[in-house]
């Protein structure tokens, strides 16, 4: 059975779906990576995006274009983030 973490409790109270919730979501939804809901966590998410073992290229590029496409929509600066592009 899947733990439930507190970040899926949040993601639950916001009825918002793990692709919505997270950069880089996995199932079971605990296990997902980076939560990007917020102005917040986006930040974060960008910190923490080199630090983070993905499981493959696609799941590190899927999340580096979910971390732009939020940190557009809270109006953060992605300049130096767009110069950790994964290839």
């Amino acid at each position: 059975m899947a733990k439930i973490t507190a970040m899926e409790k949040k993601r639950k109270k916001l009825r918002k779906g793990p692709a919505q919730f997270y950069a880089a979501p996995r199932k079971p939804p605990s296990d997902s990576m980076l939560p990007i809901f917020d102005k917040k966590h986006t930040r974060n998410a960008m910190a923490r995006f080199n630090q983070t073992d993905f499981r493959s290229k696609t799941e590190k590029k899927t999340a580096y274009s979910k971390i732009i496409k939020s940190a557009k929509k809270f109006k953060i600066d992605i300049e130096d983030f767009k110069k950790r592009k994964p290839k």
